[in-house]
C-alpha cells in the first residue's frame, strides 16, 4: 500500500473565495508550481462488473475502463496511478483556485464560508482521507477534484492523505481520519479487492456507523451496484441507475433546509458547463435519515443529499463534478466545500 500524506500548515478556516484570486498549495502551505498529478485509481485484481457511467451521449453503456484515470488535470500534470490498487501519485500544487461567479439566476448571492460546528471542534485541524480508486470506468476529471481539495486544505484546515489502494481501508488506518472522500469510485472497488477488500467493507461500516464522516462526489454511486454490497446502497440512499449526455443543460433547485452545502447559494443556479445528470436505482423521499438538499429544475430528481446515521456518521453526496470544466465553476466548489465541512463535522 502506497499512501503519500499532504500535511498542509495554515491558520485560516476560512475558504478565501475571491473572483480573480487563485489558491495554490504545496506540502508548505505556500503557493507553488506544478499542479496536480493524476489519480485515477486502477483495476480491480478480480476483474470488475460493467461500471454504468459512459462519456457518449444517451443512456448507460457498459464500462470496461482501464484501471488509471485518463491525464487532465489543473497546472502541471504528473504521471496517473497506475496497477491493481496502487496509491495515487501526488505532486506539487498551483492549481486552479476559485474562480469568478458562474451563471446564476434571480440574482442569488455567493455562499459564505459555513459555519463551523459543534463549539468543541471549532477551528480545529482534521484530517481527510481521499480514495480514488476506479475498476471501471475511469473520469479524468479524478485528479482535478483532487487538485480542487488541495486548493481548499489550508484554508480550511485540513491535511489530506491520497489513495486508490483498497488495502488502505482497515481499523487501525481509518481511526485517525475525520472524514473520508470517495472521487468519482467505479465498480468493485472493494468486491474486487479480494480479502483486502472484505476487510475494507467491514473497517468502512464500522468507521461509518461509529461516527465518521464521509463525502461522496459524482460517482461514487457508481461503485459497489448490482447487489455486492447491500449496506452501501443504503448508506448512500440510492446508487447509480442511468444518466443523461455529458454536457446536458440544467438548474439546480436548493430545498428549504438548512445546510452548509446549500447555504448561501443562489436558489436556483443554472449549471454554465452543464453536468451528466444522474437517476438513481430507488426513490430517496421518506428514507430514514435522508435529506435532499438540492434538485435537478427539469424533473425534480434528487442531485445532491445527506443522510444522518444512527450512531453519529454524516454522509453527504452529490451527483455532481463529471467534467474537468466543472470544477471551476465557483459555486459548485463552494458547494461541495460546505458538504465537506459538515461531514467533517466542522460546520452545521
Amino acid at each position: 500500500m502506497h499512501v503519500r500524506t499532504f500535511i498542509i500548515a495554515a491558520a485560516a478556516i476560512g475558504f478565501a473565495c475571491s473572483s480573480s484570486q487563485q489558491i495554490g498549495t504545496d506540502v508548505t502551505g505556500s503557493a507553488g508550481s506544478g499542479g496536480s498529478a493524476g489519480s485515477g485509481g486502477s483495476a480491480g485484481s478480480g476483474g470488475s462488473a460493467g461500471a454504468g457511467e459512459s462519456a457518449g451521449s444517451g443512456g448507460s453503456a457498459p464500462g470496461s475502463g482501464p484501471g488509471g484515470s485518463a491525464a487532465g488535470a489543473s497546472g502541471g500534470a504528473g504521471p496517473a496511478a497506475a496497477g491493481s490498487g496502487g496509491s495515487a501519485t501526488t505532486a506539487g500544487a498551483g492549481g486552479v483556485g476559485i474562480t469568478g461567479p458562474d451563471a446564476a439566476a434571480g440574482g442569488g448571492q455567493d455562499a459564505q464560508t459555513p459555519d463551523a460546528g459543534s463549539p468543541d471542534l471549532i477551528g480545529t485541524p482534521f484530517k481527510m482521507l481521499v480514495f480514488t480508486k476506479v475498476a471501471a470506468f475511469p473520469h479524468d476529471s479524478i485528479p482535478t477534484c483532487v487538485q480542487m481539495l488541495r486548493d481548499m486544505s489550508g484554508p480550511n484546515k485540513f491535511t489530506m492523505t491520497e489513495t486508490a489502494d483498497a488495502g488502505a481501508f482497515t481499523d487501525a488506518n481509518l481511526k485517525p481520519y475525520d472524514e473520508v472522500v470517495f472521487v468519482s469510485t467505479t465498480g468493485g472497488i472493494f468486491s474486487d479487492a479480494g480479502n483486502a477488500g472484505v476487510t475494507a467493507k467491514a473497517a468502512f461500516q464500522k468507521y461509518m456507523e461509529s461516527g465518521g464522516g464521509f463525502a461522496g462526489v459524482h460517482a461514487s454511486t457508481d461503485c459497489e451496484r448490482d447487489g455486492r454490497w447491500p449496506w452501501y446502497e443504503d448508506f448512500m440512499g440510492a446508487l447509480w441507475a442511468g444518466q443523461e449526455a455529458e454536457g446536458t443543460s440544467g438548474s439546480v433547485i436548493l430545498q428549504p433546509v438548512d445546510n452548509p452545502a446549500i447555504r448561501g447559494l443562489p436558489a436556483t443556479w443554472a449549471r454554465p458547463n452543464g453536468e451528466q445528470w444522474y437517476t438513481m436505482s430507488r426513490p430517496l423521499d421518506g428514507r430514514p435519515g435522508i435529506t435532499i438538499l438540492a434538485r435537478l429544475q427539469s424533473d425534480q430528481r434528487p442531485i445532491s443529499w445527506i443522510h444522518e446515521l444512527p450512531g453519529g456518521g454524516r454522509m453527504f453526496y452529490t451527483t455532481q463534478g463529471h467534467s474537468i470544466a466543472s470544477y471551476a465553476e465557483d459555486t459548485l466548489r463552494k458547494h461541495i466545500l460546505g458538504g465537506l465541512l459538515w461531514a467533517a463535522k466542522r460546520a452545521k
